[in-house]
């Protein structure tokens, strides 16, 4: 009608540089996108050094789509950030840099004042919105950390050695198979060990029952919900049952019975998906495998709040007694996660996790009661 071809003229004309009101948009835009860089420049910078979690001066995906929500984009969707990613990696090299960050992350606080009901609003908001700020959630505290060290040797101070956790802070390493053993009277059999205890194999049943313990992935029309306990305490992982009530969380999910019982659903679904002649899960990769859900369960760090996983690649050379190199483990951006889950996957298969906690009751559970299974700290 009348009324929406009005509209369309004036956000055309608005948006045409060559008409009078789009000269005049140009200039307040660009007026405005200094004066939010100015008052911004060295906040968002430091967002941009705390997200940049290898230091490699670049974000990837993962890391733009935690600042945006961070800066309370909350609508923000995996496919808009690559989206994203096509539009300000100026390089075309596969990530967004300081440069091509801060000019995304101007642009998009120019837009984020929430008052627009129409399109012809929000075309407005550009010579009105003059002013835009930063609402950041609640800053971690500093505090001592302790960490459950896992890896696929029994001899775990090896690997260990090769780590530099310093960034983290001050942190008391654990051994996390030697907890979980006496947590849960863990005790089993050659044959036990030999079928699905073997070292490498363990690391996956770790790592898909540690997380699974937390979160749970329903379908959720064309995509998923991520439904996230963040009351879940590493207590009650180790328990045998008795504390659900008092603890939350998925209880028992690190004990023997919680790994045998993700063992049948392994097997199960092998014999499943051989009867139906498809391909089999394999003993790799079974957070994102097992229920068949792998879209989700790679995607999953990008949505959750109370647990972040990070991908750590050592260092050439780590193993190189005569060159001996560090890798670094640097702390995660997420500001309100209770555990995070580093984990070093090679072509063989996961060789260590660490679960850093950041929960003081988690933190003095394991002090309390199993401090003498100390590794290491850093002070």
């Amino acid at each position: 009608d009348g009324q929406e071809e009005e509209l369309c003229m004036a956000a055309v004309e608005l948006y045409d540089p060559n008409s009078a009101m789009g000269k005049r948009s140009n200039m307040f835009e660009n007026a405005r996108r200094r004066q939010i860089l100015d008052k911004h420049r060295t906040e968002l910078l430091n967002v941009f050094d705390r997200y940049d979690w290898d230091r490699s001066g670049d974000l990837q995906v993962k890391e733009v789509f935690g600042i945006l929500h961070e800066l309370q984009f909350n609508d923000v969707s995996e496919e808009l950030v690559k989206a994203l990613f096509q539009q300000y990696d100026s390089d075309n090299d596969g990530s967004i840099g300081q440069d091509e960050y801060l000019e995304m992350v101007v642009d998009a606080l120019m837009t984020l004042d929430g008052s627009e009901v129409t399109f012809i609003d929000s075309a407005f908001k550009f010579m009105t919105n003059t002013n835009p700020s930063l609402t950041h959630t609640v800053e971690r505290k500093v505090q001592r950390r302790v960490a459950l060290y896992f890896e696929e040797s029994d001899g775990a101070e090896n690997m260990l050695k090769s780590l530099d956790l310093s960034p983290l802070g001050e942190v008391d390493v654990v051994n996390g198979f030697e907890i979980m053993c006496k947590a849960g009277d863990f005790k089993m059999s050659r044959k036990e060990r030999d079928e699905f205890f073997n070292d490498q194999f363990r690391m996956e049943l770790v790592l898909n029952c540690f997380v699974k313990a937390f979160v749970a992935i329903e379908p959720y029309g064309n995509t998923f919900k991520y439904l996230e306990d963040g009351n879940a305490s590493l207590q009650s992982m180790l328990s045998d049952g008795g504390l659900t009530s008092m603890l939350g969380g998925k209880t028992g999910a690190l004990t023997k019975e919680a790994f045998l019982g993700a063992v049948k659903e392994w097997k199960d679904r092998e014999k499943h998906l051989k009867d139906a002649c498809r391909e089999a899960v394999g003993t790799t990769e079974l957070l994102t495998r097992l229920d068949g859900n792998v879209k989700a369960w790679e995607s999953a760090s990008l949505h959750l709040t109370y647990l972040d996983m990070i991908e750590v690649d050592m260092v050439p050379g780590y193993n190189d007694i005569s060159n001996p190199t560090s890798t670094k483990v640097y702390p995660s951006p997420k500001r309100s996660s209770r555990y995070d889950v580093y984990t070093c996957r090679e072509v063989e298969g996961i060789r260590w996790i660490i679960v850093v906690l950041n929960d003081d009751a988690d933190i003095n559970y394991i002090t309390e009661h199993y401090g003498h299974h100390n590794l290491g700290s850093t002070r």
